[in-house]
């Protein structure tokens, strides 16, 4: 896969979207992972599966997102916006994507960062259904400070990213709001 030259993430594809365990050791960042169940059920299923890839985590969470190329389904390589807006400030936060999976019982997409971007890292949201049939949401990520000047937001950064991994589990949970 080809990733654009202003990528920021030192290890495209840390959080390996597509594994069952992930225990990441890395000497540039910070690993974070946790998980929520969502439920049981067939149409559950196919809400999350189809819900999570078209970033209704992000866009759940108070973030706009949207393609570059005009492609709507994430797929490696393909860059896309992040916009926050945090009071009268916008954030833009350039992406690209890592990694898209779509298996029976696993869907998932992973993206690192990109130049302007507040950190640098990788971040993966993850849906499983584990043998009983019980929808799991899981969330992975790497974070550091970003490249230049804006590495002095960092702390900022990861008190915000607190606030919007809360946001992000509830995201996919019956009953959360619809975009």
């Amino acid at each position: 896969m080809h990733l654009p030259t202003d990528t920021t993430c030192p290890s495209p594809g840390i959080t390996d979207p597509a594994s069952g365990s992930w225990a990441p050791s890395v000497s540039w960042g910070r690993p974070f992972t946790t998980s929520v169940e969502l439920g049981t059920g067939e149409e559950l299923w196919r809400r999350t599966r189809e819900d999570l890839l078209a970033w209704a985590v992000k866009t759940r969470s108070g973030f706009a997102v949207r393609p570059l190329d005009g492609r709507e389904a994430p797929d490696p390589g393909q860059t896309w916006e992040v916009t926050a807006h945090l009071g009268p400030i916008t954030v833009r936060e350039p992406i690209v994507v890592v990694d898209a999976v779509r298996t029976p019982d696993r869907v998932a997409l992973s993206y690192a960062t990109r130049r302007g971007h507040p950190v640098r890292g990788e971040e993966a949201f993850i849906a499983r259904r584990t043998e009983d049939g019980t929808a799991v949401f899981e969330l992975r990520s790497v974070t550091a400070a970003a490249p230049g000047v804006r590495g002095a937001l960092l702390p900022l950064a990861l008190m915000l990213q607190g606030r919007y991994r809360a946001r992000y589990l509830r995201a996919l949970r019956p009953g959360a709001p619809r975009g």
